[in-house]
C-alpha cells in the first residue's frame, strides 16, 4: 500500500527539505507543556568513559506549532530529551540545513529535477504514467486529479513512479502537518537559537540519491497496485484521512516511546519491501556508523537525531552500534536508564 510508504519515507525515515527561512536572530521559541518520553538511547564505549552520544529517533512532519509575529510556538516537554540536549556540546542531524534553507532548498529541488529528468522519463509509451492504465482507468485518474487540483498531465509520459513521488507530496500538503514543526527540526532550531556545534552525518546529494534509488526500486505490480488504489477509490478524501491516521499513529508511537510498536510497523515494512528497505534505512544506517563511532571518541557529549525508523528492527542503527560492543542504555521513564 503506497500510504505505508508514503509514510515512512516522509515521517520515520527520509526528511523532507525545509522551505522556509527562519532568521535565528529574530525568532524567539516558545514552549507549551505536553510530556513526551520519545525514543532515546545513551551510547558509551565499553571502556570506562566519562562522555557519551545520546541517540533520539525523530520524525519529519508534525502540526503542533505555529509561528506568531516574533515567535515560532512549539511544545517539546520531555525530561529525556532536555537531559540529553543539555549535555550535547555538538548535535548530529541527518544533513545540516537551518544556517542556509533557501540555498539547500534550491539545490535540493536541482538535483532531485536532474535525477527524475535522468531516471524517469520513458523510453516508450507502454512505460509511461499514461500507458501503464487502460484508458477507463487513466481518465478515472484524470477526474480525481482535477478534482483535487493535481497536474496529472505533467506526469502522464513519464514512469509511473514519478507521479507517485509527486502525489506524495501534494497529498501530504492537503494536511496539517508540516515540515517546519517536525521533531528534527524543531531541535536544530534549538540548537542554532543556543549556539551548538551542528553536523549532519550525510550530504545533501547522497541523501537524494537513496531516496531516487529507493523509488526505482519500487515493485512494478505494487506501482500498479497502488495506481488502481487511488483510481478505484471511492474518495480521494478517504486515501488522505488513512494517509492522516498513519502519520497520527507514528507520531503518537515516538512521543510515547513505544519502540516495539515502531519496530513492528518498520520490519513489517522491509519484509514486505526488501529493496526500498535496504536504500532507504539499512544502507544510510552503515554510512552513518564510522561517523558516530567517531563522535565516541571525542572528549564530550554529542546528540544524534535521526528519523525513528533507523533506531528499531532488525538491521537498525542501534542494533549495529550493539554488535560493534558498545554500551547501549535506554533513556526511559524520567530519565531512568535501562538495559537494552
Amino acid at each position: 500500500m503506497i500510504n505505508l510508504n508514503k509514510v515512512l519515507s516522509s515521517l520515520i525515515i527520509f526528511p523532507l527539505i525545509v522551505t522556509s527561512n527562519w532568521n535565528i536572530k529574530t525568532w524567539a521559541a516558545e514552549y507549551k507543556t505536553a510530556e513526551s518520553e520519545f525514543l532515546i538511547w545513551k551510547i558509551a564505549p565499553q571502556a570506562e568513559s566519562t562522555y557519551s552520544v545520546y541517540i533520539l529517533g525523530s520524525y519529519h512532519v508534525d502540526k503542533n506549532c505555529k509561528t506568531k509575529p516574533g515567535a515560532f510556538e512549539f511544545t517539546l516537554n520531555s525530561a529525556n530529551f532536555w537531559y540529553a540536549f543539555n549535555k550535547a556540546k555538538t548535535i548530529y542531524f541527518e544533513i545540516e540545513h537551518l544556517k542556509n534553507t533557501t540555498e539547500l532548498s534550491r539545490k535540493s529541488q536541482l538535483y532531485t529535477r536532474e535525477l527524475i529528468n535522468k531516471y524517469g522519463t520513458a523510453s516508450s509509451p507502454s512505460e509511461s504514467l499514461k500507458g501503464i492504465l487502460d484508458a477507463h482507468n487513466y481518465t478515472v485518474l484524470q477526474e480525481k486529479a482535477a478534482a483535487m487540483n493535481f497536474p496529472l498531465e505533467n506526469y502522464a509520459h513519464q514512469k509511473p513512479w514519478v507521479f507517485l513521488h509527486a502525489y506524495e507530496s501534494f497529498q501530504l500538503r492537503q494536511t496539517e502537518y508540516k515540515s517546519q514543526c517536525g521533531l528534527d527540526n524543531i531541535i536544530e532550531l534549538l540548537a542554532q537559537i543556543v549556539q551548538k556545534d551542528t553536523e549532519g552525518l550525510e550530504s545533501l546529494d547522497y541523501q537524494i540519491n537513496q531516496y531516487i534509488d529507493s523509488l526505482l526500486k519500487i515493485n512494478p505490480d505494487k506501482i500498479r497496485q497502488t495506481l488502481l488504489e487511488i483510481v478505484n477509490v471511492e474518495s480521494t478524501d478517504k486515501l488522505l484521512d488513512k494517509y492522516i491516521q498513519e502519520i497520527e499513529f507514528l507520531i503518537n508511537t515516538v512521543n510515547a516511546g513505544d519502540s516495539q510498536a515502531l519496530a513492528s510497523y518498520i520490519n513489517d515494512w522491509c519484509a514486505e519491501d526488501t529493496a526500498r528497505c535496504e536504500s532507504l534505512l539499512y544502507a544510510r544506517n552503515r554510512h552513518w556508523l564510522p561517523k558516530i563511532e567517531q563522535s565516541l571518541q571525542q572528549n564530550q557529549d554529542s546528540l544524534v537525531v535521526v528519523g525513528a525508523g533507523h533506531l528499531v528492527g532488525e538491521q537498525s542503527l542501534i542494533q549495529l552500534l550493539k554488535q560493534k560492543g558498545y554500551r547501549v542504555k535506554r533513556l526511559y521513564n524520567g530519565l531512568e536508564l535501562t538495559e537494552e
